[in-house]
């Protein structure tokens, strides 16, 4: 140890020549070689010491802070609070005077009976700090800074200070009188905001204040350019190009369906992602939800094709629809026995000899509608989807059904029929007028396509049926569906709504008109 402790006193004194404030850094070191050399003397310890226990021991020694040193260096002093410390100065700052922070609370070890059995004369960490509290506080000539956390980081809860901290405020509230007795605590407590660029810090108020050039331009920025809350979308956008006259039948089916999300998607190009239900931390069991539709639906186009159930399932689950092992061949058996007397029900309608796609040029002034009409038998428009039906699902079913009106093909009936697998079904009777309805639904189209159109399917339908049926409130009935409860989501959360009408109530005037318009000659028309 004598050894290392010479060779490595030369090393200093050859390679470090310190002046000023360097010379009490090599002091320290020179006081850890010497620390060294008199532990090992004291051990009585001859045998020679490697370097890396060399190593080790000054890396202990030079990672314990020094308290004794650098207290009064220079004109701010940084340290730690230690008894004896009460030397007055101007100013003294106590950082960090939170609850549970201060005063420190130790822990007794499981093997120390003194902890238990607290006697007057035993030593307590919280009577120490507390001590030193009133020392620091005895010291302060001019000024005494407290500072705490006083809200919570999460939801800006209030958060008390330390309970030394707390006695002070009371005691100068009971024993002191401000110039404004409306002011109290006021004029001792300053609340900071939460954030460094606050407008609050450079408009003058009471204790605020910043040296931050950059942050004080920003202030300014955000004080002049911060807009009100409104409309995603103001003021209409110009019409579209001429080509957007022309529409197919698939386009306008997916417009009806969803108005909003067609024209950020479509015309404006905004693509917004769904929200994604959080992944499974366990191997599912059963099938709910979307994975359960996607597997109906596939099952039935299966049974309706008459493929065989034993050849389905090692095509299942290599696409991954089915849980793994014979979980998966007993949900797919389920699922598909249950499906069996929804497919007899579609199977009596469908022809024996399929009918081949109607092709569709129909032109309504400026506008023109093409594609094809599908699913056409001697009954009519047949339409099914192993699901309860909903609103969109009578839209898509009208719109076609305009269409079947229209085209007349022979030997066809003008009625349309959906299917849904919970034992219901509706139909839709002969138009008179057809090219009428269609019109409406295709001037709203060309309206949304510059601006969200307060039109919501599932919405729309609720006030439309109540109004048709005069029941009373029809627009409390929207209202339900579209805010949704604590069960089922309303038509709101749907993505696309929030970000155009998130600050505006689009139930509105324009909303009633647009579902009595769509709705009403479909209710008209309809059949349960």
């Amino acid at each position: 140890a004598t050894a290392w402790s010479q060779c490595l006193q030369r090393v200093l004194e050859r390679f470090f020549d310190p002046r000023g404030n360097d010379e009490q850094s090599v002091q320290t070191l020179r006081e850890a070689l010497d620390e060294l050399e008199r532990t090992v003397r004291l051990a009585d310890y001859q045998e020679p010491i490697s370097l890396d226990v060399v190593k080790s021991f000054l890396d202990g020694q030079l990672k314990v802070p020094s308290f004794g040193r650098g207290f009064l260096s220079g004109r701010v002093t940084f340290c730690q609070m230690m008894p004896m410390r009460s030397i007055p100065f101007d100013v003294i700052c106590l950082i960090g005077m939170n609850d549970g922070g201060f005063p420190r609370s130790r822990r007794p070890y499981g093997f120390d009976l003194m902890a238990h059995e607290f006697r007057r004369g035993d030593r307590s960490r919280r009577d120490d700090d507390r001590y030193l509290f009133l020392e620091a506080m005895l010291s302060a000539r001019q000024c005494l800074y407290l500072s705490y956390v006083g809200q919570d980081i999460r939801d800006n809860s209030v958060i008390p200070p330390s309970v030394v901290v707390s006695e002070i405020l009371d005691y100068v509230e009971r024993g002191f009188v401000c110039n404004n007795q409306a002011d109290g605590l006021a004029r001792l407590v300053t609340h900071h905001p939460l954030q460094a660029f606050s407008r609050r810090y450079f408009a003058k108020e009471r204790g605020l204040f910043s040296y931050s050039q950059a942050l004080c331009e920003a202030s300014r920025w955000v004080g002049a350019q911060a807009p009100e809350p409104g409309a995603f979308i103001a003021q209409a956008l110009p019409q579209p190009e001429t080509e957007w006259r022309t529409v197919e039948l698939d386009q306008l089916l997916q417009f009806v369906k969803h108005p909003t999300r067609y024209l950020l998607r479509e015309r404006l190009g905004t693509v917004l992602e769904e929200r994604q239900e959080f992944l499974e931390t366990r191997e599912p069991f059963r099938l709910i939800g979307l994975d359960r539709y996607g597997l109906c639906e596939s099952l039935l186009q299966y049974r309706l094709h008459g493929d065989n159930l034993h050849e389905m399932l090692p095509l299942l689950r290599a696409r991954g629809e089915i849980p793994h092992g014979q979980v998966g061949a007993s949900v797919m058996r389920k699922e598909f026995d249950r499906l069996e007397g929804f497919a007899r029900r579609i199977e009596t309608l469908l022809p024996v000899h399929a009918i081949e796609p109607i092709e569709i040029d129909l032109v309504y002034g400026d506008m023109r509608l093409i594609g094809w009409l599908e699913n056409v038998a001697a009954l009519g428009l047949i339409a099914y989807r192993p699901g309860k039906i909903n609103a969109k699902d009578r839209l898509s079913l009208w719109v076609r059904h305009l269409v079947l009106n229209l085209l007349s093909p022979a030997e066809v009936e003008k009625t349309s029929r959906w299917i849904g697998d919970d034992n219901k079904a509706f139909m839709l009777q002969s138009v008179d007028g057809a090219a009428q309805y269609l019109e409406v639904l295709l001037e709203l189209y060309w309206q949304g396509l510059s601006r969200p159109i307060h039109f919501f399917p599932e919405s729309a339908y609720a006030y439309a049926k109540a109004y048709v049926n005069n029941k009373p409130a029809p627009m409390m009935n929207a209202v339900k569906i579209w805010r949704g409860n604590d069960i089922v989501l309303g038509e709101f959360e749907d993505v696309y709504y929030e970000l155009a009408f998130r600050h505006s109530d689009p139930l509105d005037d324009e909303f009633t008109e647009l579902s009595l318009e769509v709705f009403e000659p479909l209710l008209q028309y309809a059949e349960e």
